[in-house]
């Protein structure tokens, strides 16, 4: 969505490798679900396979897009941008985090993300904010910073993962006690001076359901990508590719040699040719009209 997208909605999609680009870190394609200059987008319950780049946010610090949502995503070992985010306003929830080489969620140019009851399994560092904390000014860019409020995540098997609490300057997310507290003003980006705007908690924020982090793996695997799992399956072996970001040649293989078995857009229909159309034409000395109609059970 790169340009003056509003009130849009992504969902149960299957994410694959791209074309590769003429940049090192293009071997898997550039984004795979990118969101610049738009609003108001929700992007949900999709399935990111060994993406080198899933959702980058905001195209630059000019980009004044805002609020995206991105929930009960499967980021099935991604690499990285899970989402990147410029700018914007974003609530990040319920998404699962499985086995990503380079990081979860990254924070730049004054963006505030709300990251709520996520996942991460073997994430190697699930929440960054540029310059500052385990991002050390080697991943983002080198942009100046935004800031992460953070509550009710599960963070099993990563790296590093430094919250306010145990360092007040070069921190990763601001963890707080209740979804409703505030982030207060007095919290800063080290780089750039950019505080939390606090769009969550207030009075005009969308109604929703949030699930417990716990139930995020069982709930997201069933139900994230194309329905029933889509026609194409593959299954990661953890002990290989939970740290790895090259690309995987049998999954890339397989994908060349993917030919889909797509019988129609849905689930559980069945052509049905025993009840044929039947058309009718009424004339007159002007128009010619035909009725179509069909039984269906």
């Amino acid at each position: 969505l790169q340009q003056g997208n509003s009130y849009c909605w992504v969902h149960n999609c299957d994410f694959f490798y791209g074309d590769a680009g003429s940049d090192a870190d293009q071997v898997k394609g550039d984004g795979a679900l990118d969101t610049k200059k738009s609003h108001n987008v929700t992007h949900s319950y999709n399935h990111f396979f060994d993406n080198g780049k899933c959702n980058l946010q905001g195209a630059n610090s000019s980009d004044t897009s805002n609020y995206i949502t991105y929930h009960h995503s499967w980021y099935d070992h991604s690499d990285s941008r899970h989402p990147r985010v410029r700018v914007a306003t974003v609530h990040v929830y319920n998404n699962y985090y499985d086995g990503n080489a380079k990081y979860g969620i990254g924070s730049t140019t004054g963006s505030s993300i709300f990251a709520e009851n996520n996942y991460f399994r073997n994430c190697k560092e699930p929440m960054l904010i540029s310059a500052q904390g385990s991002e050390g000014g080697l991943v983002l860019s080198g942009e100046t910073g935004g800031m992460i409020k953070a509550y009710g995540n599960i963070i099993e098997g990563a790296e590093k993962f430094v919250p306010y609490s145990e360092n007040n300057t070069d921190f990763d997310a601001y963890v707080v006690s209740s979804r409703d507290e505030s982030v207060p003003s007095s919290v800063k980006s080290k780089s750039g001076g950019n505080t939390y705007n606090n769009f969550d908690t207030a009075s005009d924020f969308y109604s929703y359901s949030v699930d417990a982090a716990e139930d995020v793996p069982s709930i997201v695997m069933s139900k994230a990508g194309r329905v029933d799992g889509g026609d194409f399956k593959w299954e990661f072996d953890n002990a290989v590719d939970d740290t790895s970001y090259a690309v995987n040649d049998a999954l890339k293989a397989a994908l060349i040699a993917y030919d889909d078995s797509i019988l129609a857009i849905g689930s559980g229909f069945k052509e049905d040719v025993s009840n044929p159309p039947q058309v009718t034409t009424a004339s007159s000395s002007n128009t010619t009209e035909k009725t179509t109609t069909k039984t269906t059970t």
